[in-house]
């Protein structure tokens, strides 16, 4: 299988051109960026994102340098292992060290960060709080491209919902799970409803 992505088109999502969601935005209970964005447009959304937390999917080791300057504007952090070594600038090898990493971009004012691991498990850091792995539930896996994804879409479902941190990040590996039993980029089955059924079954 062979895929190409041009995300060059991005580059003519100015902020000119976002002005025109610009009231959609400032009424959203939470906004979702990426590091495809450029430079200019990410300083568009956090000008205009004011007090509405921001989560952000860093996207690639490249890319991710881009957002170093707005750690203490961003409320949800999810970088790979690597993309984690280039915010914080040192190896990321062991358990110590995801804490470590972790504990300094809570210190430049991220509040949540989850780390999403080569083998499906995710580090996950609360700021001032609690620190934990997870591994994912037992659950078929025809294709894991795209998982991350829908981890980041349980994620921001579960903060709308108000679930506490924890719930959470285990609702999120649940949305992830589910995204890996399709071949398809987003599985038809993807909800609420089958996360938490997923969720249920697993853990009983």
């Amino acid at each position: 299988m062979l895929a190409i992505n041009d995300t060059q088109i991005l580059q003519k999502l100015t902020p000119q051109l976002l002005d025109n969601s610009r009231d959609l935005l400032r009424h959203a209970g939470v906004i979702l960026a990426d590091c495809n964005l450029t430079p200019e447009a990410i300083e568009w959304v956090f000008t205009i994102a004011d007090d509405i937390p921001v989560f952000i999917d860093t996207v690639s080791e490249f890319k991710a340098e881009k957002i170093k300057t707005w750690y203490s504007r961003i409320h949800t952090l999810k970088p790979t292992q690597k993309e984690l070594e280039i915010l914080w600038g040192n190896p990321v090898i062991t358990d110590a060290d995801l804490a470590r990493a972790a504990d300094f971009l809570h210190q430049q004012g991220v509040q949540h960060v989850y780390v999403y691991m080569k083998d499906e498990s995710v580090f996950c850091s609360q700021k001032n709080r609690e620190q934990f792995r997870l591994f994912p539930p037992a659950h078929p896996v025809v294709d894991g491209f795209g998982a991350d994804d829908g981890f980041m879409a349980g994620l921001l479902y579960s903060f709308l919902e108000g679930s506490d941190f924890r719930d959470g990040a285990n609702f999120a590996m649940a949305c992830a799970a589910l995204s890996r039993a399709s071949v398809s980029l987003n599985n038809p089955a993807l909800s609420a409803n089958n996360a938490l059924y997923l969720l249920n079954t697993t853990q009983a």
